[in-house]
């Protein structure tokens, strides 16, 4: 295998590692803070979600943090947590949401599948798929195919 295909595996397991652990921590923080921007199209995170939001006339325009967390964090339940897709309208505005777990699970397995095919490829020839642990063994580390 050459060595640019190793670093592209490499680079896409560490990146899809990375995105599930921003996805995890940003859904953790969004079932209590909300961030986003506000203008005639706005976007942020807020109840476990990612939102767009379409508003004619805002109130607001620019980045704004604001605390969702009207009760106490040892009352808080799970209700309040975006579990599927919402889409709202309203005079003059539009919302759309969607869970931040959906696209974390989709991250999650893709990269867990794509980790797990290249650990079963461990010992075989990268080219060929030939099985090289009897080679190995024999002091021989090269493809006899």
């Amino acid at each position: 295998m050459t060595s640019q295909r190793v670093q592209a595996r490499r680079f896409i397991l560490w990146t899809g590692i990375a995105l599930c652990c921003t996805m995890a921590i940003a859904w953790i923080v969004s079932a209590n803070l909300a961030v986003g921007f506000r203008g005639k199209l706005g976007f942020g995170l807020q109840h476990g979600s990612f939102a767009v939001i379409h508003d004619s006339a805002p109130p607001t325009t620019g980045w704004v943090i604001w605390n969702t967390n009207r009760v106490a964090l040892t009352e808080r339940r799970l209700a309040d947590v975006s579990w599927w897709f919402v889409h709202r309208n309203g005079p003059g505005w539009r919302w759309w949401a969607i869970p931040l777990w959906m696209p974390f699970s989709l991250v999650a397995l893709t990269t867990g599948m794509y980790w797990y095919r290249t650990r079963l490829n461990a010992g075989c020839c990268p080219s060929c798929g030939y099985d090289l642990r009897g080679t190995i063994k024999a002091g021989r580390n090269d493809c006899p195919e």
